[in-house]
């Protein structure tokens, strides 16, 4: 068996999709004879991470004259990234949920038309001199599937594995226009595929409509989550948070209001750790509840530095989303955390979550609360103070997530139990 993987945004890129692409590649290396890299030539303009370094044998990057190539012509820092105060312009919502819909999102999306074009050929060559037998597609973006799609519709044999990362039309966050006619369209694509793959089961519902078998392989917890220093004494009690905004939907009120009980109640050595590229946002909502003495911004770090910061603090914050039509966010940063095996607070802004709610009474994770409930930040406060005094006690919080759950969670099972899905 010789598999091809086709993915805009391939490693080391640092973008949370090449997380997962990293463990795919590494995992299909016990599996398959050869695994080939289709990849594009724009992944020089992003930022990279040396953490997701791979030593891909077969890797072929190919022209994108996309969108974002364009943006270039109009920068002087060699960049393709969006900088998210350009995301808060009125019109970028607007212009975004075009640019996600057919059949734009095939000319000008990430990759474009000329991508899927030497795309293909690329493929084909690869196909006949490789003997290439599967396929491992991922979105987003859109472009990559469609190639995966062409290679399919020429050569029937190979066993192709649509992964979907997030929805394409995402009834969350209304992301395209014509929701029916880009589903409709997705169906026609999709019904090819043998094998449509995502994160979470909220997620798998909704690719259930494309008429092809679904499984869930979740974001996972990586070989290399593990390896971390052990907890150094801290002055102060910390609660970390690595990652977005997304747009404003992950609210941390609630955790705010809670800090700011625990400090008229005299605890004062409560400290915030922040990691990512929404300092902008933190600061707002820091400067809001006057709580810039108990705030650290670390700005946007390597994944080995995000993770040692999950490993050393006392808990872990988790903030996503659900709506009455899609829940399941199951974030890469879930596991992360699971990996660091300290509590974890998560709050949802949105309806209750029973997926979530199940992931964290199966793994004792920790509190599940949500934006929406008055109640939240009084649970909080209980749960922050339980593992204060713990760690005013003896100096450290216990691992609470037990090693044993993790098995489930590794790359190593995940994949194992992919692997048994697919036709060989």
């Amino acid at each position: 068996m010789n598999l091809l993987i086709i993915y805009y945004n391939f490693p080391p890129v640092k973008v949370p999709g090449a997380i997962r692409l990293k463990n795919v590649y590494e995992q299909s290396l016990k599996y398959f004879q050869y695994t080939s890299v289709l990849t594009t030539s724009n992944r020089q303009f992003y930022q990279q991470d040396s953490s997701l370094t791979t030593n891909v044998k077969a890797i072929h990057d190919i022209p994108a004259y996309d969108l974002r190539r364009l943006l270039l012509s109009f920068r002087s820092n060699n960049t393709v990234q969006i900088s998210t105060q350009s995301k808060k312009h009125f019109l970028y919502p607007i212009i975004t949920r075009l640019i996600d819909s057919f059949p734009l999102n095939i000319l000008i999306g990430d990759g474009g038309i000329v991508y899927i074009i030497k795309g293909y050929q690329k493929g084909n060559q690869l196909v006949k001199n490789q003997d290439i037998t599967h396929l491992f597609s991922t979105f987003r973006p859109y472009s990559d599937h469609l190639i995966a799609y062409l290679l399919k519709r020429k050569y029937p044999h190979l066993y192709w594995i649509a992964d979907f990362r997030d929805l394409h039309v995402d009834p969350a966050n209304k992301n395209v226009i014509w929701p029916i006619l880009q589903k409709k369209i997705n169906r026609f694509f999709f019904h090819r595929a043998n094998l449509i793959t995502t994160v979470s089961a909220g997620l798998e519902k909704h690719l259930k409509y494309y008429g092809t078998s679904t499984h869930v392989l979740y974001n996972g917890i990586s070989s290399t989550s593990t390896e971390l220093k052990v907890e150094k004494s801290s002055p102060h009690f910390t609660i970390t948070y690595t990652g977005s905004l997304f747009k404003d939907k992950r609210k941390p009120d609630r955790l705010l209001e809670g800090i700011q009980l625990l400090l008229k109640e005299g605890v004062d050595n409560v400290r915030i750790n922040y990691a990512g590229k929404d300092s902008n946002s933190w600061d707002n909502y820091i400067s809001r509840y006057k709580l810039d003495r108990h705030f650290v911004d670390y700005g946007f770090i390597s994944l080995n530095e995000a993770r040692q910061l999950q490993a050393t603090t006392h808990i872990n914050l988790l903030l996503t989303y659900s709506s009455s039509d899609l829940n399941g966010n199951l974030t890469g940063k879930l596991y992360e955390y699971f990996a660091a095996r300290k509590p974890v607070i998560a709050i949802i802004n949105g309806p209750q979550d029973k997926e979530i709610e199940m992931l964290f009474e199966k793994m004792n994770a920790g509190l599940v609360v949500y934006h929406l409930s008055e109640e939240s930040a009084a649970q909080i406060v209980a749960f922050i103070k339980r593992y204060y005094e713990q760690w005013k006690a003896q100096g450290k919080v216990d691992y609470i997530i037990p090693d044993k759950a993790l098995e489930q969670f590794r790359w190593t099972s995940l994949f194992e139990n992919l692997m048994k899905c697919i036709k060989f």
